[in-house]
């Protein structure tokens, strides 16, 4: 071989490499099976075709049929390609040759099956330009890796038993509109370029961790019918401790892109969210009306602001877009910045949405205007604001000024209060307060002049009007066995409470 002649196979053949790369020019044919061992590399520039001997091959591939049919495979064939723990195996120098190869079946919904399958334990270098292809069905606990700017497409396609480590340096399809994908044990995925995952008309579950560690890459989402994307891995910086560090903007990104997909992280059983991450080193953009779910069974925190613009300049445009907590126990919630989405926020039922950290620079708020805008709450949501500002309100400034909770069903009490200060600083705010016993007690210092009572509501608010003056506002009702669902409203003029109906005493104190 190392003289570049071709090689015809008539069985088992190993080539023991010692160490440093050896270039084979020729093409290997034949009836047999490659072993490729030892330390060193073997570099492939030319398409081979070898196929297994007659008698050991029995896998079937069919299709789906319908209108968009799928290849489907079943009792696949030992490999016929063998990398062993220790040697390398390069298909390619950068140009479109030097794959192996067997393509007896016929095109599928635009996507040819290679019979060829592989085993990788030691490492599969793919450096191949210019061409979309696929491997057949690969096994091991090997490396298969792609160098950066290759510019050419692995298909990860049908059931993949391997366990090792996938390292896509440019662009590799998990899956597409063509073809299904199950990958269910994979060690990780290390993610250097466009880690393209697609699902048609199923729910494509994706267990590994990402991982990354160049500038410019990115996971995009796409989905057609009935198709769902479920992650319950983690996408991580190799350097883990980065994950929610701020990186410069030019030194590193991760980049999520849903494009008209429906996408869902986590599967109910974890808290491990897939993007610890800051606004600084990660957008999530989502185009087309796509939808994300986030479906936790303990507190998970969403650092990355959702919005609809292009790559990087991710702030650009709001999304169009739905985005749902799932109806499971203990899915908590946090947005810790603000949202640049329009579009239906849905809360599952036991689940929590927590607006803000409630601490400095924690904030975060839904964006508001737009038709389609509105928040469907069967579960529980949670305002918590360090500094409260929104368009067309006073600002109030300081520590945590309030949480407003909004609990489904008729504990619920609403109240609108507003026209606090006086002449231009006159604005107005909203808030749904909780009419629990336990929220009733919560630890909030009465206003002058009133006592705790377990049988009355108490919630105080302090803010500083633009004169200086701390004005703060008491709310105080009766609660009875059945409280039933009350609501009321008053409207605030500088320090004076006037409460529109009769269900409680509303007071605003001003303190020079």
């Amino acid at each position: 071989m190392l003289a570049g002649s071709n090689v015809t196979l008539s069985g088992p053949s190993i080539i023991n490499l010692p160490s440093g790369t050896a270039t084979y020019n020729g093409v290997i044919s034949g009836q047999g099976t490659l072993t490729v061992a030892g330390s060193g590399t073997l570099v492939l520039t030319k398409d081979s075709d070898f196929t297994l001997p007659s008698a050991d091959q029995h896998q079937n591939v069919t299709t789906s049929g319908g209108n968009w049919p799928y290849p489907i495979v079943t009792n696949p064939d030992q490999p016929a390609v063998i990398v062993e723990r220790g040697a390398t195996l390069q298909y390619g120098t950068d140009g479109s040759t030097g794959i192996i190869g067997d393509y007896p079946y016929t095109s599928i919904s635009g996507v040819t099956l290679n019979h060829d399958n592989i085993e990788v334990d030691g490492t599969l270098d793919l450096d191949i330009a210019n061409r979309e292809y696929n491997l057949g069905t690969i096994s091991g606990s090997g490396l298969i890796s792609q160098p950066r700017n290759t510019w050419g497409t692995l298909d990860l396609a049908d059931g993949l038993p391997f366990t090792g480590t996938i390292a896509d340096g440019t662009g590799f399809n998990f899956g597409s509109a063509a073809f299904r994908l199950a990958l269910p044990s994979a060690a990780s995925v290390h993610n250097d370029g466009s880690a393209i995952i697609s699902a048609r008309n199923y729910t494509l579950v994706l267990p590994e961790n990402f991982y990354e560690d160049q500038y410019g890459s990115d996971i995009n989402f796409h989905a057609w019918q009935a198709g769902l994307i479920e992650m319950t891995g983690v996408d991580h910086y190799i350097d883990t401790s980065l994950d929610t560090a701020s990186i410069a903007h030019t030194s590193n990104f991760r980049g999520i892109n849903i494009e008209g997909a429906n996408v869902q992280w986590g599967d109910g059983t974890t808290e491990r969210f897939f993007l610890p991450a800051t606004p600084s080193n990660s957008y999530i953009n989502i185009h087309r009306n796509g939808s994300l779910t986030f479906d936790y069974d303990g507190p998970v925190t969403l650092d990355t602001p959702i919005s609809g613009g292009v790559y990087h300049s991710s702030l650009s445009t709001p999304a169009n877009a739905s985005i749902s907590l799932a109806a499971t126990t203990g899915n908590a919630v946090t947005f810790a910045v603000p949202m640049n989405y329009h579009g239906t926020t849905t809360i599952g039922r036991g689940a929590t949405l927590l607006l803000g950290t409630g601490t400095s620079g924690g904030d975060s708020s839904l964006l508001t205007g737009a038709s389609n805008d509105q928040v469907v709450d069967n579960g529980t949501r949670t305002e918590r604001e360090a500094t409260v500002r929104r368009r067309g309100e006073l600002d109030l400034v300081g520590k945590q000024l309030a949480e407003r909770r909004h609990v489904r069903g008729d504990d619920v009490c609403g109240f609108d209060h507003g026209d606090v200060g006086r002449g231009d600083d006159v604005r107005q705010r909203h808030a749904d307060l909780d009419r629990s016993r336990e929220h009733a007690e919560r630890d909030v210092a009465p206003a002058a002049g009133h006592a705790r009572d377990r049988n009355r509501r108490l919630a105080q608010y302090r803010f500083p009007d633009s004169g200086g003056r701390e004005h703060a506002v008491a709310l105080t009702g009766d609660i009875g066995a059945d409280p039933g669902r009350r609501h009321g409203s008053a409207r605030w003029v500088a320090g004076r409470g006037v409460a529109a109906d009769g269900t409680g005493e509303r007071e605003s104190r001003a303190h020079p």
